[in-house]
This record gives C-alpha cells, structure tokens and sequence, in this order.
C-alpha cells in the first residue's frame, strides 16, 4: 500500500537513522490518501506499505505487522489540525 501522493509510482524515498537518502523499489497493491484504508489493508496481508508510526507501533507490538527496514523512515508530514469553538450564548 502507498499513499497517492508519492510522486514516483514504484520508488519510496527512505532516510536512515543517520540522514543517509535511499530509495525502494516497490509494486504497490493499491494507492489511497485514506490512512485508515492502509493500515486496514497492511493488517489484511496486502505486502508491504507505509504508515503512521503512533497507530502501527502498537500493531507491531502486538505481533500483527512486522517492521521491514527500521533503521529507515519516510519523509515526516506536517500535521494539520481544525478546532471548534463553541458559541458562547449569554
């Protein structure tokens, strides 16, 4: 599984633990933005993929997804954030 937005269709850019670039040559089984569609198709046995490390940490943990390549990374993403503020009645 890759996220679509990975400009190369077959090549991951990977940095190692000590800033060294590397890239992988991958045949992904399916593209989406949909992380939650990624992480369900990586637990579905699909191959390999990418995700977030806070939600696939823990399925490692657990035995349910193997981490493939750790001293590698992929390029960090920004974190975006909405708030609601509630209306103040009086």
């Amino acid at each position: 599984m890759l996220y679509a937005h990975i400009r190369r269709r077959d090549v991951v850019p990977l940095t190692g633990t000590g800033g060294e670039k590397a890239e992988v040559r991958i045949r992904p089984a399916s593209r989406s933005e949909n992380s939650l569609l990624n992480h369900q198709a990586l637990l579905s046995g699909v191959g390999i993929g990418l995700g977030h490390k806070m939600i696939l940490d823990p399925l490692i943990a657990e035995g349910r997804l193997e981490h493939v390549l750790p001293d590698r990374h992929y390029a960090p993403h920004h974190v975006h954030a909405s708030t609601h503020r509630a209306a103040s009645f009086r």
